[in-house]
Parts: C-alpha cells; sequence; structure tokens
C-alpha cells in the first residue's frame, strides 16, 4: 500500500497505481478500487451492497470472516471465500503493482492466508499442495514426488485420479500434476 510505504519513507506517491485514486490505503485495496469492486459486484447481490460497502474496514473484514453462512447453492463456507478472494485481490493488485516497479514476477503463498480462514485441516493441506506444485512448476521440475502426512488428502488426490473430483481444489492440482512427466504421492507412516 502505497500510503504505508510513504508512510515508513520508502516511497513518495500516495497514490494507487491501478485507478489513480489519492490514497492506496488497504480498504482501497480490497474493496474501493475499480479491480476488486468489480469481482465483489459480481459475489454479493445488489440488495446487500450497501451493507457490504458502506462499514469500517474493521467491521467488514470482521463480519466477513467470522460469519456462519454459506455462498450458493453448493453451501461454499463464506468467510473461507472471503477471505480467498480478499487474498487474491491483495495478491494480484501487489503483482501487477510490482510488476510495474520492478518488472519481475511475484509468488505469494495462499496458504498463509488460508489456514487463518477456519477452512478444514484437509483445504489447508490441499493448498499447500498446490502451492507446493505451483513452485515446482516454475521450477520447470518434470518429477514431482508430494509427501503428505494428511491421510485425508492422500486418498482424495489418488482416488480423484481414478474419477472425477468435485472438489476444486483437487480439480487444479490435477491439471497442475498432469504438465509433469512423472508424479506420485506418499502418505508416510509415523
Amino acid at each position: 500500500m502505497n500510503v504505508e510505504r510513504v508512510r515508513r519513507g520508502i516511497g513518495s506517491d500516495n497514490t494507487c497505481r491501478i485507478c489513480g485514486h489519492d490514497l492506496e490505503e488497504l480498504l482501497h485495496v480490497l474493496r474501493v478500487c475499480p479491480m476488486a469492486k468489480d469481482i465483489w459486484n459480481k459475489l454479493i447481490p445488489i440488495e446487500k451492497q450497501v451493507r457490504f460497502y458502506f462499514r469500517s474496514f474493521h467491521e467488514w473484514m470482521t463480519e466477513n470472516l467470522q460469519t456462519m453462512l454459506s455462498f450458493g447453492s453448493n453451501g461454499i463456507d463464506w468467510s473461507c471465500l472471503f477471505g480467498m478472494i480478499s487474498w487474491c485481490i491483495w495478491k494480484n493488485h501487489n503483482s501487477f503493482v510490482f510488476r510495474i516497479s520492478l518488472g519481475a514476477r511475484r509468488k505469494s503463498s495462499r496458504s498463509l492466508i488460508v489456514g487463518y480462514l477456519g477452512c478444514s485441516v484437509l483445504e489447508r493441506e490441499l493448498w499447500g499442495i498446490l502451492d507446493g506444485l505451483d513452485m515446482s512448476l516454475d521450477q520447470d521440475f518434470k518429477y514431482i514426488l508430494i509427501q503428505t502426512d494428511s491421510c485425508e488428502a492422500f486418498n482424495a488426490i489418488q482416488e480423484a485420479f481414478v474419477g472425477d473430483s468435485k472438489s476444486t481444489l483437487i480439480r487444479i492440482i490435477h491439471q497442475l500434476l498432469s504438465k509433469v512427466l512423472h508424479w506420485s504421492i506418499q502418505h508416510p507412516s509415523r
């Protein structure tokens, strides 16, 4: 956030590099910037947008991360979805900004934020596996060995190999695994 960089003396411009808004602060990046607002507008029903957009940052984060509501017909946990979307907005915003200023691609670990969102242990393990696969593919590894101490993750990935999975995370993991020459998964006994 440019406001914070200026406050710390490591920047001289408060403006958002994406939309030109005067103050690029956390609330702006996650909720107000047109890039973020476009994403939220696709998810939040029109009749709920006033409440969604006009809360303080603290109230907005607290309410959305602590809610026990489900989203959509699949019953997706809203607090988990909200956290992952917020993280993706943050990550993409920073990636864009750093790409402009440094000319480099930055990667951030999704598992760091997912661990705090009340997602299941299985989901956290799968996010970790997905991050590891991302990094491995970035390094052009052609042979991948996945080791997990989660029997659930091991079984979910193995079973999905045989048939279709209803889990988006597992489908994405298998899409990435299809890009390597050989992969295997182990569940070491303790």
